[in-house]
Parts: C-alpha cells; sequence; structure tokens
C-alpha cells in the first residue's frame, strides 16, 4: 500500500454495507491515522497476515493489531499492521526481508496464517527469480479485468440514463428482476458456501481438493522456513496464529490439518503457536442451526 495514504474502503451499492476508513502511516501499513515511522525503535511488534490481519471493512482500531496497540500501548510497546488481502507466506517473507533490509527495528513478528493462503502459494503467487519480488499471476489480470468490466457497465447504463429515460428505467426494471432470481435463502447459502462449489477453504476437509494444493502447502512451509531464518539472524522472535474459516466450524474440523501443519512447524522452529480453532469450534457451537 501507499505510504501516508487516506481513502474509504466498501459502500457501494448495497444498503447499510460497511464503510471503513483506511489510513497508512509512512511505511505504507494500515495505521489510525497517517503519521512518520521511527525506522530505530527496538521494542515493536509487528502484525502480518491477508485480509483478516489488514481488517478489511473494519475501522483500524476495530481489527486485531489495531486491538493490541492498544492494549500494548501502554507498556511502552508500539504494535503496526503490515498484513494486506491475498497476502500469503512468500510475500510475508519477502515484505519482512525488505523492511528488514531497509532498517526497520522489531522485536516480534505475529503472523495469522489464513486458510486461503495454501490457494494462493498453489494457484496465485509466483516468484520472480531474478528479483525475488513477489507478482501475482492470476489476480492481476482477473482484476484488470473486472474493473473494465466496471467501467463499461457504468458507460451503459449512463448512455441510457441521460439519453433514453424510459429504456433506462425498463432496463433497471430487468436488472431487478434477474437479480432476484439468484437470491439465496440463508438455508441455501450456507449450503453453497460449505460445498465443493467453493473449494478455497475445502483442502483442509477433502483429500482430492489438499492433494491438488499440496504445492502450496510445500511453498507455505519452505517461506516460512525463510522467514523464521531470517527472524532468528535479527534475533526476532516469531509467533504463529491459526484460526478457522466459516467451513471449518460447520465441519466440526476441530483436529484440522491446517493446525497440524503449523503447530508441528511451530515445535520444529522453537516458535511460539497460539490456536483459535478451539475458540471457535466447540460442545457450544456444535448442533448451532446456523
Amino acid at each position: 500500500m501507499l505510504p501516508n495514504y487516506y481513502n474509504l474502503e466498501g459502500g457501494g451499492n448495497v444498503e447499510n454495507y460497511p464503510v471503513a476508513k483506511i489510513y497508512t502511516n509512512s511505511l505504507g501499513f494500515r495505521d489510525f491515522g497517517n503519521r512518520e515511522i521511527d525506522l530505530k525503535k527496538k521494542n515493536r511488534i509487528i502484525f502480518i497476515g491477508d485480509s483478516f490481519t489488514y481488517g478489511s471493512l473494519l475501522d483500524f482500531e476495530f481489527t486485531v493489531p489495531g486491538l493490541a496497540y492498544n492494549y500494548f500501548n501502554d507498556k511502552g510497546i508500539e504494535v503496526l499492521n503490515a498484513g494486506v488481502p491475498s497476502y500469503s507466506p512468500s510475500i510475508y517473507y519477502n515484505k519482512i526481508k525488505f523492511f528488514i533490509e531497509q532498517g526497520l527495528e522489531f522485536s516480534h513478528l505475529v503472523v495469522f496464517i489464513d486458510i486461503s493462503d495454501i490457494e494462493d502459494e498453489a494457484v496465485v503467487y509466483g516468484t520472480d527469480e531474478n528479483t525475488q519480488y513477489i507478482k501475482t499471476i492470476n489476480k492481476s489480470i482477473l482484476k484488470e479485468k473486472e474493473n473494465k468490466e466496471k467501467k463499461l457497465k457504468f458507460k451503459i447504463e449512463n448512455f441510457f440514463q441521460k439519453n433514453i429515460i424510459i429504456s433506462y428505467t425498463l432496463f433497471q426494471f430487468i436488472k431487478k428482476k434477474i437479480q432476484s432470481m439468484f437470491i439465496f435463502s440463508h438455508k441455501e447459502f450456507i449450503e453453497n458456501v460449505v460445498s465443493k462449489n467453493y473449494k478455497r477453504d475445502k483442502w483442509t476437509i477433502d483429500e482430492d481438493i489438499q492433494q491438488e494444493y499440496n504445492l502450496g502447502i510445500q511453498r507455505s512451509i519452505y517461506y516460512m522456513t525463510l522467514l523464521k531464518d531470517t527472524l532468528d539472524k535479527h534475533n526476532i522472535k516469531l509467533t504463529i496464529v491459526v484460526y478457522p474459516w466459516f467451513t471449518q466450524i460447520y465441519h466440526h474440523d476441530l483436529d484440522s490439518i491446517q493446525v497440524k501443519i503449523w503447530e508441528d512447524f511451530s515445535k520444529k522452529n522453537n516458535s511460539q503457536f497460539i490456536n483459535l480453532f478451539p475458540v471457535f469450534i466447540n460442545d457450544e457451537n456444535k448442533n448451532l442451526d446456523i
């Protein structure tokens, strides 16, 4: 993200859709506001992860790093949020390595590894061997296509609205009718989300998908190992945090392969490990009618 940036995130045409204020500091990290970060401050914790850590559609104070900031601030410990939507281990490693080389000092790194990181490493991201920077393969193409489609849609609607009032009204009527045909009930929505129709998070409960994404598992472990080695060279502690998605809660995937992978990694590499699966998957919510 750009340094000392401000914008609103969310909103759109959906009624009551959340809108969040997005500020970044001089490092390009999400923050309470635009501010200059002193690189030479050793007593500091950095959080990194994807959209969960970044805090999509939340003001900074409601994100996990924002809550940690308020807790540690009175103790003289600064907290920074280096998370960005769709990040994964190869980017965690390269980004942290880059900022260490730029002279950023900190004492502790907390990595929130997401279920989706495995798919990202398997099919989305690749590494440029010459520069070691991570480049987006599929997502940049999809994003560009999505932006072009949005611009075309806006131009068409704008043309009808300005030039043919009756046609535009008819267009809006037909559009709403078509949209209403695809509205899911609460039950249908849940059944679709937890089915193989959406497989991004299904690798922990489906062996075939797990085999398909095995490259993502191996790449994630590889880059987390490089990250740990880099941190060790600078006497920086590492904590790994895992948490479930809706699918893991629905299928009661308490002893998840996601937990096993990163718990084993943490034991092998003498890192702190925090497992949040039991917070969401327990006897109290096992039989909830969701």
